[in-house]
């Protein structure tokens, strides 16, 4: 709901503030433009975490600042038509990366609910097989099976018993 939206944008706005706040040093110290990097980090972080939400909000919060404080200092809009296709340009690939990310964290969501279901079955198979051995050994019953591919059949020790023969299929009469 709405207000799960909102939680989304904070989240994403705490994440673009602080690929920010790291942007800073980085550009002092290499005197290039690494902040790109960063962003698309926090985008992709807030999605994950948020869902769209989040990276819309660190997609909005990191182009207004990186415009405000590195493009065009002390304003939010740039100057130039090249400036302001950048940022539109800008925008929409963080969308994109947000809305990439979010799908990314639904597809694993989902995929480790149907993993939990197949654990679940695989431990109710097992459960059930493990009955079906005790009933079976204490009925004295016997089995047995055949590879349809192969041909090959095999029997229990029960079935052995009943018909007089050894493993070695000796007849014991």
């Amino acid at each position: 709901g709405i207000r799960g939206t909102l939680q989304g944008l904070g989240t994403g706005l705490a994440f673009g503030a602080v690929a920010i706040l790291a942007k800073i040093p980085l550009v002092e110290g290499s005197g290039g433009d690494l902040g790109y990097v960063l962003y698309v980090a926090a985008i992709g972080l807030a999605a994950w975490f948020r869902g769209l939400s989040g990276g819309l909000g660190a997609t909005l919060v990191t182009a207004a600042a990186n415009t405000y404080l590195f493009v065009h200092p002390g304003e939010f809009v740039p100057e130039t038509t090249s400036e302001q296709v950048r940022l539109v340009v800008y925008v929409i690939s963080g969308i994109v990366v947000a809305a990439l990310f979010r799908s990314l964290r639904i597809e694993r969501d989902q995929l480790a609910v149907v993993l939990g279901e197949q654990v679940r079955l695989a431990r109710e198979i097992v459960d059930r097989d493990e009955r079906l051995e005790l009933v079976l050994a204490a009925s004295r019953t016997g089995v047995w099976e055949i590879d349809l591919t192969s041909g090959r059949h095999t029997w229990s020790d029960q079935i052995y018993e009943q018909v007089g023969r050894t493993r070695d299929r000796k007849s014991t009469r």
